[in-house]
């Protein structure tokens, strides 16, 4: 039997997507790029081979036991601890999804592979596709996410371009921004012009607002994003904060679903509140108990606590 989380985790209360129940298809830390805002911390095997990576079957089963539970979320998002298009069954994976589920399939992706046609071909079955475009020449694409040493931000913005002209839905493009490195007025002049290559539905710019893989990851100000907004084009948007999404009425949560988000990303108690849809009292104890076994660990940012895992 799959443990419980293994895979599935969430829902999660997403800026983008409202309520996203995430489908995890590539192990921590297996990307193609350290980047230095990641989330999830360090690339541990950073590569640019695609293989099956996780036992397709056992993931599909998890997800079906999860929606069977009357989860009614957004989206089901397929991601991963790692980067989700190196999973070689991407397009088995949506198909099979799509066989037993209504729900729109949006893949979150660092885009890095797009120049692949195998990629193209399977990030194409995807109601949603968002990927990540941050830097306009290859010093700045090294400087945030340290690439594997075959991957050209040329390689990636022509394979998004090509991904573009044969993809009908929507593409939401993802810009994160790290002051002093990729908010220059020039450098934000460059980066739209290769946006205007991609064609994305949307631009959404995104900054820190959780620990990051390198410890301090300088954020633009309030002000700086809305210039740098402004700039981009009535296309662009900054991300909403995830407190603005309506309350769930879901069901009662055990500690295993509370970790099984955590060893995604780190959280807040109202991001852990607002997506496993239950109140304050009732994450709140599950969180001390966890804390008490050193199951997880706090950390405060900018004031903020959050909670991650202990390893």
């Amino acid at each position: 039997m799959t443990q419980a989380g293994r895979y599935v985790f969430g829902p999660v209360a997403s800026r983008r997507l409202g309520r996203s129940l995430g489908v995890d298809i590539a192990p921590a830390k297996v990307c193609t790029l350290d980047c230095v805002y990641c989330e999830v911390g360090r690339t541990t095997l950073r590569t640019a081979d695609r293989g099956p990576y996780v036992p397709m079957e056992e993931v599909l089963a998890e997800l079906e036991s999860r929606l069977r539970e009357g989860i009614q979320p957004d989206y089901i998002t397929i991601t991963g601890s790692g980067e989700p298009t190196l999973n070689s069954q991407l397009g088995q994976i949506i198909d099979r999804i799509k066989a037993f589920s209504t729900v729109p399939v949006a893949l979150i992706t660092n885009g890095t592979l797009f120049h692949r046609p195998d990629v193209r071909n399977e990030a194409a079955k995807a109601d949603l596709v968002m990927p990540t475009l941050d830097a306009a020449d290859q010093s700045t694409f090294e400087a945030i996410h340290r690439p594997h040493p075959d991957i050209t931000i040329e390689d990636v913005v022509e394979g998004l371009a090509a991904f573009r002209a044969q993809y009908r839905g929507p593409i939401w493009l993802e810009v994160f921004l790290v002051a002093g490195v990729n908010t220059s007025a020039e450098h934000i002049q460059r980066l739209k012009a290769l946006i205007a290559r991609v064609r994305p539905d949307k631009v959404q710019l995104n900054t820190a607002v959780r620990p990051t893989a390198d410890a301090h990851v300088p954020r633009p100000t309030a002000a700086q994003l809305q210039a740098i907004a402004a700039e981009m084009g009535p296309d662009c948007e900054i991300i909403a904060d995830v407190s603005s999404l309506p309350a769930s009425t879901g069901t009662a949560i055990k500690p295993h679903d509370l970790l099984a988000l955590l060893r995604r990303r780190p959280c807040t108690m109202d991001d852990l509140c607002t997506g496993l849809g239950v109140t304050r009292d009732q994450a709140a104890s599950h969180v001390n108990a966890l804390v008490r076994t050193r199951q997880i660990v706090s950390e405060v940012r900018d004031g903020v606590t959050f909670y991650r895992t202990a390893s």
